[in-house]
């Protein structure tokens, strides 16, 4: 009995020790929270050869553990694939200067913003600040030709690029201007028959950058006119409530013309104003030569106000 009492506990303990080497409680291959997830899956994927070695030993199979490891190395790769936005290329010319960056596949956006002698305040906008959109010849091109630099100026910049839909800064760039790049073209080059050759024509970005700030001021002024027309038509609204108002002026001066006061405004509107499709629809003669008229319409008392100017320096004066 004692002899298999023994037996029994060897192997008991035997078994006992066999779990113990192949638990799950090691803290590395149990689940954890997704906050410490990577840190663990990085951990873990170092530790499995280890773990394969004495698994391959033992001749038992790997649960679930050569499924853990390729999701775990792909996780790694992956991470390592990130875009990083390379240095850009800096030229100064006599007038502006420009900045540039190779183009990659899956880039849609080329951000540059910079100052001239100051550093950046953290991400501010800076002096120049523009989103570029579009590349040009397999490169993201920022170009400014206004700003007149010197040797010793600094361009200091930080840059934003969307790629695939993601967004990477280049931060803190700085810049010494040690070299400018002068060209030199004649306006006007002679061909060998003697007959002048075509202007140059203006570099593409250039007409791109006209382009685009025509576009805007297009915009800006349309704004404007449909602010004022909304104005006009709130005017025009509370002019015509008082039917006096909306049509009444006043000419004083000089008006010893003998035929009647309308005769007489019509005359002046007519002849002096320029306005021959426009007479007055009543006209009354008072005091201190002063005439009170009506007009037919609001629309013909703001004509007559607006060639009003041409009065100056003749004896009439016209009061609204």
């Amino acid at each position: 009995m004692d002899a298999a009492k023994k037996k029994n506990n060897y192997k008991r303990q035997e078994k006992q020790s066999s779990d113990e080497e192949t638990s799950d409680d090691d803290p590395l291959l149990e689940s954890t929270d997704e906050d410490d997830n990577e840190i663990k899956m990085m951990t873990l994927f170092l530790r499995i050869p280890v773990f394969y070695k004495t698994f391959s030993q033992k001749e038992k199979p790997i649960p679930k553990l050569s499924l853990r490891m390729i999701v775990i190395e792909y996780v790694y790769i992956d991470k390592t694939q990130l875009y990083e936005v390379p240095k850009p290329k800096i030229e100064v010319h006599p007038k502006g200067f420009t900045v540039a960056i190779p183009d990659e596949e899956g880039i849609s956006l080329f951000a540059f913003h910079g100052n001239i002698n100051k550093p950046m305040a953290d991400l501010e906008a800076g002096q120049f600040s523009k989103d570029i959109l579009r590349k040009k010849n397999h490169e993201w091109v920022f170009n400014e030709t206004r700003t007149k630099l010197k040797e010793g100026d600094v361009i200091y910049y930080w840059l934003f690029v969307i790629k695939d839909g993601l967004g990477y800064r280049y931060d803190d760039g700085q810049y010494s201007v040690t070299d400018i790049i002068t060209t030199t073209t004649s306006a006007s080059v002679e061909k060998s028959d003697g007959k002048p050759a075509s202007p140059p024509s203006l570099q593409a970005d250039l007409c791109c950058e006209l382009y685009e700030n025509s576009t805007r001021l297009q915009k800006d002024m349309f704004a404007q006119i449909v602010s004022l027309a909304q104005i006009h038509k709130i005017l025009f609204a509370l002019v015509e409530k008082n039917p006096d108002l909306a049509t009444l002026l006043i000419i004083s001066g000089h008006n010893s013309h003998p035929h009647p006061a309308d005769v007489f405004v019509n005359d002046i509107i007519q002849h002096k104003l320029h306005l021959p499709h426009i007479k007055v629809e009543s006209a009354d003669r008072g005091f201190d030569n002063v005439i009170a008229f009506k007009m037919k319409t609001l629309n013909d008392k703001l004509k007559v106000i607006l060639a009003s100017d041409k009065l100056r320096g003749t004896p009439n004066e016209l009061i609204w």
